[in-house]
């Protein structure tokens, strides 16, 4: 989503926590350029959602235009803490993405206990227009889960199962998974089974026959802690589908509240841009 600024006051408020990183386009409404990559920084709020996305009207946000020293439009900056961190001036869309995924990257590494140091949380790193879950109850949708600024729970509709699809923004391997029950500890997932890089999304047949990358039969003690995998099994991933075949009290709804994606880009080379994950790793299933 992206924030419209209708004068200085407004960025102010808008932009006042500190933990959060801020990608900012300097727009005009007379400008050419700016009505051209305008629906790109749009897209790219969609795809990197781990970032805070405004649009400020230089002839709105005067003050603000001149605090970012802003002399051209389209200019983009990055700002945390009230601190710049990059400043791109024009409509260079592979150099605006570039710098998005990186800051993108950094903002969504978080700190997990029980997996190893240069592990981060790249939940934020799946692509929300392009994944997609089956069988989600309308009103407990699978964005529930994977968004902390959302209390909610993902529930399945028809009958117990869920397959959910995610489609990553760029590879990644992942180390560990974590899941945490809904309010009913007996709709808590109990079978899992895991499939990295299928071409085409699984039927509900697909995913009960074929021979999965992972499977686990979840104890409810296990929940809410690090899941580790055969590492060697989910290298180079762009996307993984999580097949819940059933829950622990052979429920007709099976609910989660929480998953997290443990691991790292595969772009990544420089892990020293992340927050480092202290703890032990878990034994593999």
């Amino acid at each position: 989503m992206v924030y419209s600024c209708t004068s200085d006051a407004d960025f102010d408020a808008k932009t006042n926590d500190k933990a959060k990183i801020y990608a900012i386009d300097f727009f005009a409404e007379w400008c050419g350029p700016c009505k051209v990559i305008g629906p790109f920084f749009s897209d790219l709020s969609k795809r990197y959602p781990s970032l805070e996305y405004l649009k400020v009207d230089i002839e709105k946000c005067e003050q603000t235009a001149m605090k970012f020293g802003v002399r051209a439009v389209p200019t983009f900056a990055f700002i945390k803490g009230g601190q710049t961190l990059a400043t791109i001036k024009g409509g260079n869309k592979e150099v605006l993405e570039a710098k998005v995924k990186e800051l993108a990257n950094q903002a969504g590494a978080k700190p997990i206990e029980g997996v190893p140091e240069g592990m981060a949380d790249i939940t934020a790193s799946i692509d929300k227009s392009r994944s997609e879950c089956l069988n989600e109850d309308d009103d407990f949708t699978w964005q529930n889960i994977i968004d902390e600024n959302i209390q909610g729970e993902l529930k399945s509709d028809c009958d117990e199962q869920l397959i959910l699809r995610t489609e990553f923004n760029q590879p990644v391997k992942i180390h560990s998974i974590l899941i945490s029950p809904g309010a009913d500890a007996e709709q808590a997932p109990k079978t899992l089974r895991l499939f990295a890089n299928e071409t085409n999304p699984l039927s509900f047949d697909d995913a009960e026959t074929r021979p999965a990358t992972q499977e686990f039969e979840l104890e409810f003690s296990e929940l809410a802690k690090p899941i580790v995998l055969r590492f060697v099994k989910f290298q180079n991933v762009n996307n993984l589908t999580l097949f819940f075949k059933d829950n622990q009290g052979d429920k007709e709804v099976t609910s989660l509240s929480k998953l997290q994606l443990i691991g790292m880009p595969m772009s990544a080379t420089n892990m020293s841009d992340f927050k480092r994950v202290a703890g032990e790793a878990g034994e593999a299933h």
